[in-house]
């Protein structure tokens, strides 16, 4: 998987900690990436000097040419890789990780999702993701997910 495909999957603000993390590049590796895609004019500088995409539409492109599977099983992946890295301080980030599982589910394993939710975290979330719902809350015994699509 390419490291611009992957950060396209990301999101459009590009965090090259989340990236890092993630991708599970060392430091070193992913810079050396991420400059080769600013020389190709892939990703540039903001005028703050953060990383972008070099057009919106270089995003969408990226995202898009991914089959639905191909998508389903990367943000499963990132979920999962949040989770891992985040641990115990796993609140903060449930939104983030929220989307990721729920742009997951429609191709992906449910079963998958859910069991990669560490319990016992005291947070509520309902996140609205693309006309789905994901909707992630604490029980006495741990996580309950659950999915639904609106019209």
């Amino acid at each position: 998987l390419e490291l611009v495909t992957l950060a396209a999957v990301l999101g459009a603000q590009l965090n090259v900690e989340k990236l890092r993390i993630v991708s599970g590049l060392l430091a070193a590796e992913l810079l050396a990436r991420l400059d080769e895609a600013e020389r190709g004019r892939v990703l540039r500088r903001s005028k703050d000097g953060q990383l972008k995409f070099g057009h919106v539409l270089v995003r969408d492109v990226l995202y898009k040419r991914l089959s639905g599977v191909e998508r389903s099983r990367i943000h499963a992946n990132i979920a999962e890789r949040l989770l891992a890295h985040h641990g115990k301080a796993v609140d903060r980030h449930l939104p983030e990780i929220a989307d990721h599982l729920g742009l997951a589910l429609p191709d992906g394993d449910v079963e998958r999702a859910v069991s990669s939710w560490i319990p016992g975290a005291p947070t509520v979330v309902g996140h609205c993701v693309k006309g789905s719902y994901t909707f992630l809350a604490t029980t006495g015994r741990g996580w309950c997910l659950s999915f639904f699509h609106f019209f």
